[in-house]
This record gives C-alpha cells, structure tokens and sequence, in this order.
C-alpha cells in the first residue's frame, strides 16, 4: 500500500450537528465549520506530494480522534467534514474511493484535541 498522506490536525472537525446553519428553507455550512475546514485542507494540502494528483484508486483511512475529556459526543459525526477536507485538499477525488475506514477514538485527560488522518491507496 501506498501512502498519500499522514498527518496531525489540532483540533476535532465539526459533527453534523454543528456543520450546517438553515435559512430560507436552505442548509449552509457555518463559518466556525468552514473555518476548520479551510484549516485542514490547508494542513493537508501542504503535505501531499504537489506534483500528484489523485489516481482515483481505492483508498484506506485511519482516523483517530484525540479526546481531552470524557463529554460524550459521535464519532461518525465528525467524519462528514473530515472526509470533505480529503477531496478539497487533493488527495481523493470522492468519498465513494474509501474501501476501508477505521476510526479510534482516545480520551486523555488534559491532552490537546487532536486529529490524525492517514490515506494509503490499496
């Protein structure tokens, strides 16, 4: 397998609870969502091998999630954005070349949240 990418975030993305505002019968991604976002593609888009562009092959994501307490929250609430973040920094096209995701979620006290992707092709 090749490795795409493998970074480290701060931060955990927006759930979908929190992603979209709705206005005139409308859904639109909030400005704090779209802030992290931005954020994140940026991060990504810095570590990816510029010169490549996505193949379109089938890839595998690891995700894990950095907790500094134990509030209670989703954890595939938080991978809409995150996996947003993958296509609009280049290293996939569509969600749809995900064959395989696996997602770990830590609490440690006092830690900073934390976000660490991993994309390899199959």
């Amino acid at each position: 397998m090749k490795n795409l990418i493998s970074i480290w975030l701060d931060g955990l993305p927006p759930s979908v609870n929190h992603l979209y505002k709705f206005a005139n019968k409308r859904a639109y991604i909030n400005a704090e969502a779209r802030t992290w976002q931005k954020y994140a593609a940026n991060a990504i888009k810095l570590q990816r091998d510029k010169n490549k562009t996505p193949s379109g092959a089938p890839v595998s994501v690891f995700i894990r999630f950095i907790s500094p307490n134990k509030r209670r929250w989703d954890i595939d609430n938080r991978l809409k954005s995150l996996l947003d973040c993958l296509a609009k920094a280049a290293i996939i096209f569509d969600d749809c070349q995900i064959h395989s995701l696996e997602m770990r979620r830590e609490n440690i006290k006092g830690a900073q949240a934390m976000t660490y992707i991993e994309v390899k092709e199959i």
